[in-house]
């Protein structure tokens, strides 16, 4: 008889005990999930900024290009310069804006696979987007300072003290991705 009980509460804690750990999978389970659900949400919401701040630069860019290299002329530079660099100002906070957002997205994104495929396509698209925006805004700098560079070694041609400072940053091409290419750069 005692023989007999020994085993059926043998029994009956075995299985008290897979039960316990059957319950506590279930629950890790599907915390895991609640937390890749809440994941995949607040990587939609940063992406849609950093989709905001790409908006925001590309209208920057476009209205640089419109308002200051289509005119480009030695006779107006001096006074359209300080205009030219405010509005540089502005551009590079519009790229800064754009690195905050993928600062944000880098985090949340990961090296992890997520199970929906729009999810995974944000998290492997958005830094190839981001090497385009910086190297975007370095080349469009390289191509004001040398036309700063052009009209200074004309001012100096002609015998005037009158020069014009380079726009500065900090600024430089990326290989954000690790693909060996810097996409965005003109060569």
């Amino acid at each position: 008889m005692k023989k007999k009980l020994v085993i059926v509460l043998f029994v009956l804690g075995f299985m008290s005990i897979s039960a316990g750990l059957g319950l506590q999978f279930i629950y890790d389970l599907k915390e895991d999930r609640d937390a890749t659900l809440l994941r995949m949400e607040e990587i939609k919401i940063e992406y849609k900024n950093f989709s905001n701040s790409i908006d925001i630069f590309n209208d920057m860019r476009n209205s640089l290009y419109v308002e200051v290299f289509e005119d480009v002329y030695y006779d107006t530079m001096a006074f359209n310069d300080p205009a030219v660099k405010t509005t540089f100002s502005y551009y590079e906070t519009s790229v800064n804006n754009v690195e905050t957002a993928v600062t944000s997205l880098s985090k949340l994104c990961g090296k992890i696979q997520f199970p929906d495929n729009n999810i995974n396509n944000k998290c492997s698209g958005y830094s190839s987007v981001y090497e385009q925006i910086v190297n975007a805004f370095v080349t469009d700098v390289s191509l004001y300072n040398n036309n700063i560079s052009q009209y200074n070694n004309f001012q100096k041609e002609n015998g005037s003290t009158n020069v014009l400072e380079n726009y500065n940053t900090d600024k430089k091409y990326i290989d954000y991705n690790k693909d060996k290419k810097f996409e965005g750069k003109d060569e």
